[in-house]
């Protein structure tokens, strides 16, 4: 269930954000309509994650993005202790961080593999979708389930 409550919240802002972020770049977007929750995983590099695959059926070429979260963040919804990185408002930053990810990969498949992916443009679509993800119920929810 957290899954889809996962996969649903980080649809809804990167669909809701498409047509804005469209309106201020270009080209038309070459992009996937729906992104994956692929669950938490270990690390000790990233807090997040974005993998794009690509599938070609015929003359189609089908683009997939996957979002993953650094397990501590599951430890941290279920009130366990984890490291100061792992808090709250960490987890909604690398959601925004995430999603920005998703979009900026609509206008530019090979985004990811340009040297440093975390552009000014990055950087301040991430600011702007953190402060939308504040105003969500689902974030909302998660807060108060945590109380």
């Amino acid at each position: 269930m957290l899954q889809d409550f996962f996969e649903h919240t980080i649809n809804k802002v990167y669909q809701k954000c498409r047509s804005l972020v469209f309106f201020f770049i270009s080209p038309l977007p070459i992009s996937s309509s729906y992104i994956k929750f692929g669950g938490w995983e270990m690390s000790y590099n990233w807090k997040g994650r974005t993998r794009l695959t690509r599938e070609v059926v015929g003359k189609v070429e089908i683009i997939t993005k996957n979002v993953h979260f650094n397990y501590k963040y599951a430890l941290q919804l279920m009130n366990v202790n984890t490291d100061e990185d792992y808090n709250f408002p960490h987890f909604v930053r690398t959601i925004a961080h995430e999603i920005s990810h998703c979009l900026l990969l609509d206008y530019d498949p090979g985004y990811l593999n340009i040297d440093d992916p975390h552009t000014s443009r990055h950087r301040i679509l991430t600011e702007q979708l953190e402060l939308f993800l504040w105003t969500l119920p689902e974030i909302q929810e998660l807060i108060n389930s945590r109380v």
